[in-house]
């Protein structure tokens, strides 16, 4: 009750104020992805909370956006996540803001490393007894180094030790027998334990 005093006067009022509970995250239906993920659906679960499709969500750190809600209701809220090729590893903290109300959970999201990928060989083509063919391999979430054996699948093909490498791009001299079997083949690239 709410109770004012002035002198003799007493004035009260009986439940005038309430005490609500502070709006708390409770369970996120994801708590990780990579380097490069895009449409990461994630469900936020909160007590007390009052949660619109006015909603923002945000993770501190660069690189890792949430768009507008796609599914609300007052304690749950469900956006998809994007997190940048570039985006930095490690453990972010999420908020979510409803007008005034800030919810923050620390420690929520990690984001790890993207899968390494060789996304293109060019030339991605060589013809029987060719020898001296530079070929440059690319990938994503690589660690190519001038240590990285490169290696095709099938007999005949072989690759020289690279000429020029960096984290992302390899180039490599390839010799093909004349006897080498013609048609696709697998490329290898490995560096350390990466393959």
């Amino acid at each position: 009750s709410l109770m004012v005093t002035t002198g003799p006067e007493v004035v009260t009022l009986a439940n005038a104020f309430t005490m609500a509970p502070a709006p708390v995250i409770t369970q996120l239906s994801s708590t990780s992805g990579q380097q490069g993920q895009t449409n990461v659906v994630l469900t936020i679960n909160a007590s007390s909370a009052h949660f619109s499709n006015a909603s923002v969500v945000t993770f501190n750190g660069t690189g890792i956006t949430a768009g507008s809600p796609t599914a609300v209701t007052s304690t749950s809220v469900t956006v998809n996540v994007t997190i940048a090729a570039n985006a930095a590893t490690g453990i972010r903290n999420l908020t979510v803001i409803t007008g005034t109300e800030i919810v923050t959970l620390a420690r929520a999201f990690t984001v790890n490393a993207g899968t390494p990928v060789i996304t293109n060989v060019n030339p991605n083509a060589g013809q029987q007894g060719q020898n001296s063919l530079a070929v440059i391999i690319t990938g994503n979430f690589t660690h190519f180094s001038n240590a990285s054996v490169v290696t095709f699948s099938g007999a005949g093909v072989t690759a020289s030790a690279p000429t020029a490498a960096t984290a992302t791009s390899i180039t490599v001299n390839l010799s093909i027998a004349a006897n080498a079997a013609t048609g696709a083949r697998d490329v290898t690239v490995t560096t350390g334990g990466e393959v």
